[in-house]
């Protein structure tokens, strides 16, 4: 007769914290690697890679538009941070910046001394509208890159591309166009005029550099498509103030 006897089948830690796999094997290959000053140190030096991730994204775009486009689009992409990941970092890092470089206040401060003339009951509603302009604009004028890429496709039909092609190109432009911005504020603590001609020329020069080398057109087609893009660009803030006033007055969101 065979008598059952009571056993603890349960899994045990081993006492110099390694883990076991499902068979209780130690240190399998599926053991996760611990954290340690020396991983996160590697993962760090990852934002310079210049062989792929973030380094390497914004580098081919900065210096290598055509190669970077012709890659991401139609050979390997897989080097490639996305488009949109891309943007969301260029965004929130020029935001963050302005944030500590600018004074928002006095610049609010100026325009609500503008808006003086205007009819009291229009006031506070115009007040919060032109506030969320200032504080993110950044953020409202990506609302702009789907023009942008729809004038390209019009202009650069000899590429043949879809126009969400287009758009991934727009959306890599402007990301690099901010980082670009993002390394001259720090020049408005300098000069302010120096920064004014700075700023006015570089990320500007850039673009039109990049779109020519993208597309390979005629430059009279890369003259409109940059001069689109500026257009566009500088209108689109007067648009979103214009729709968030409307939005903010009808719903009384001011009072």
């Amino acid at each position: 007769m065979v008598i059952d006897s009571e056993v603890d089948t349960s899994e045990s830690l081993p006492i110099d914290g390694s883990r076991r796999d499902s068979v209780g094997r130690k240190g399998s290959a599926s053991e996760i690697e611990r954290i340690t000053l020396g991983y996160l140190y590697r993962h760090a030096l990852e934002i310079c890679n210049l062989e792929r991730g973030l380094g390497f994204t914004v580098f081919r775009w900065l210096a290598q538009p055509r190669r970077a486009a012709q890659e991401f689009l139609f050979e390997d992409r897989g080097r490639y941070v996305k488009p949109f990941t891309t943007l969301a970092l260029a965004v929130t890092l020029i935001t963050f910046v302005s944030f500590q470089l600018f004074d928002l206040n006095a610049q609010m401060a100026t325009a609500n001394s503008q808006l003086a003339q205007l009819p009291e009951h229009f006031r506070p509603a115009l007040q919060l509208a032109l506030s969320y302009v200032v504080q993110f604009i950044h953020v409202f004028l990506v609302i702009s890159l789907p023009f942008q890429a729809w004038l390209n496709s019009l202009l650069f039909r000899h590429v043949k591309w879809f126009f969400p092609e287009h758009m991934v190109a727009v959306t890599y432009l402007y990301a690099i166009q901010m980082l670009i911005n993002t390394c001259l504020l720090p020049l408005m603590m300098v000069h302010e005029i120096f920064f004014g001609l700075i700023s006015s020329i570089a990320a500007p020069a850039y673009v039109f550099w990049a779109i020519f080398q993208i597309y390979g057109a005629q430059w009279w087609r890369t003259i409109l498509a940059w001069g689109g893009y500026l257009l566009i660009g500088s209108i689109m803030p007067a648009v979103l103030a214009s729709i968030l006033f409307g939005v903010i007055y009808l719903t009384g969101f001011a009072n």
